[in-house]
This record gives structure tokens, C-alpha cells and sequence, in this order.
């Protein structure tokens, strides 16, 4: 079964929105929407199911989703949010670690942050191989040359 058709079925009896407006290697620009999708619509959870930007940037959402400085001043000076809500992690690729990490990445204005903080560990992780299935075969390769070296 086709992973979109799957979910949709999974969350038939759920109101959810649905955040995938960004590209790879999550910019701050993209958090930053992240954050006023979820904090507009009154969220209590965060799904995350795809790779290791997509988790990298439900990571951030959480855990800068109630701060009341700037995000760009919170992650240069390693301020990090402390009120987060419940988060599921479902890695779509192999390897990419992000759902069994306390680091997430961001890029402001092409330079590279990281952020590491117990919080960004989802609450729960989900396996499921089916989800990977629908990943390209270079994708597939070279992420499971990843976990094997």
C-alpha cells in the first residue's frame, strides 16, 4: 500500500495538518513556519514521518514552539525552548539517526547549527519497513552503506 493512502487511512477519525513546505537541510525560515503552523492551530502533538530533515525540523518546531525571543538569537546563543509536546518519530529512511538522537541541524544563512538538548528525543519511534519502500534505490543505497560503515 502506497505510504500516503496508509496514513490517510490511519488518521481518518483525526483533525491533522500536514507541514511539508521545505527543502532538504532545514533552514531556519522553514522552523519558523513550522512554528506558526503549529502554534495557529492550537497543536498537542507533533508525527513526523520521513527522513532526517523532516525529523531534524520536528525536533526544532517542539522544542522553539513557545519561545518568546527570536529563534535566530535562541539558536546562536543555545537558548533552547523548555515546554514541549508529545512527539512521534517515523523514519522513512535508513540510517539517518535522527529519531534515536538529542541533536537536530538548522542553517541560518548557509552556516550550520547544531542543537543538542535531551528534549528533542521523540516521546515514541516507530519502525515501520513498509515506509521505506517507497524511497528511491540510489536513497536506499547509500543509506544503507551509511549503517553499514
Amino acid at each position: 500500500m502506497e505510504l500516503k493512502k496508509e496514513l490517510k487511512s490511519l488518521l481518518v477519525d483525526y483533525y491533522y495538518l500536514r507541514f511539508c513546505d521545505f527543502d532538504e537541510n532545514p533552514k531556519v525560515e522553514d522552523i519558523e513556519r513550522g512554528i506558526k503552523l503549529f502554534n495557529n492551530n492550537d497543536c498537542e502533538v507533533i508525527v513526523a514521518i520521513g527522513g532526517g530533515s523532516v525529523l531534524d525540523i520536528a525536533k526544532l518546531i517542539n522544542i522553539y514552539h513557545f519561545i518568546s525571543n527570536s529563534l535566530i538569537d535562541c539558536i546562536k546563543s543555545g537558548e533552547n525552548g523548555k515546554t514541549v509536546v508529545p512527539f512521534v518519530a517515523i523514519p522513512t529512511t535508513f540510517c539517518s539517526g535522527s529519531e534515536a538522537i538529542h541533536f537536530a541541524v538548522v542553517y541560518i544563512d548557509n552556516k550550520k547549527y547544531s542543537i543538542a538538548d535531551k528534549l528533542l528525543l521523540p516521546n515514541l519511534v516507530l519502525l515501520i519497513p513498509t515506509f521505506t519502500y517507497s524511497a528511491s534505490s540510489y536513497l536506499t543505497e547509500v543509506t544503507e552503506m551509511d549503517a553499514f560503515a
